[in-house]
């Protein structure tokens, strides 16, 4: 086989600007998936190849103080598929709309960090966020609704080694069912450098 054939090609770049004099991170990314993973979302016959892309851009606007925004979108006419899946119940369709299928079309995220020297614990962030994932009206899933959501995290530095970071996640249309009950998550996340 040619090396481009069924390729799988990613990308990224890089930019860390001095905005207004201050630090920035903006990343740029594409993907191009051509490993026959996928299918024509309206004919299932027809193999088609996989495109995405996204931004990642994070900004300190003040001391302390810094905002991020996060986008990525991938081809909403195409729908998973693999070998496993062909045809398994007889009826002639390759692809299960059941099992298989691309609900997601985009992702949006975006919130703040504040640095705790604000408050004498220079050490310490607090972060608050937000976010929304897009569903593909054309998908077979037939999702009803985007799903969203909310965090907020408040990492504790202890000494520059150890850090424990409480953090609360609230998660709505769960899935994008409008119907799925409002999910609550609650972490704690320990971590230690040497």
């Amino acid at each position: 086989d040619d090396i481009t054939s069924n390729a799988y090609f990613g990308g990224q770049v890089n930019m860390k600007p001095g905005f207004l004099g201050r630090e920035g991170n903006y990343r740029f990314y594409a993907i191009y998936d051509a490993r026959n993973n996928y299918r024509d979302i309206d004919d299932s016959t027809k193999i088609k190849e996989n495109t995405a892309y996204g931004l990642s851009l994070d900004q300190e606007i003040s001391d302390g103080i810094g905002l991020f925004a996060r986008y990525a979108a991938q081809d909403d006419s195409v729908q998973f598929w693999s070998m496993e899946d062909d045809d398994k119940d007889g009826d002639g369709d390759i692809v299960d709309a059941e099992e298989i299928s691309n609900p997601v079309k985009s992702a949006i995220s975006g919130g703040v960090s504040i640095n705790g020297s604000r408050w004498g614990r220079g050490d310490d962030v607090l972060g608050i966020a937000a976010g929304v994932l897009s569903v593909n009206d054309k998908s077979t899933a037939a999702l009803d609704d985007n799903e969203s959501h909310f965090e907020v995290y408040y990492k504790i530095g202890y000494s520059e080694h150890f850090t424990l970071t409480p953090d609360v996640q609230v998660v709505t249309n769960a899935g994008g069912d409008a119907d799925n009950d409002t999910i609550t998550v609650y972490g704690l996340r320990a971590q230690m450098n040497f």
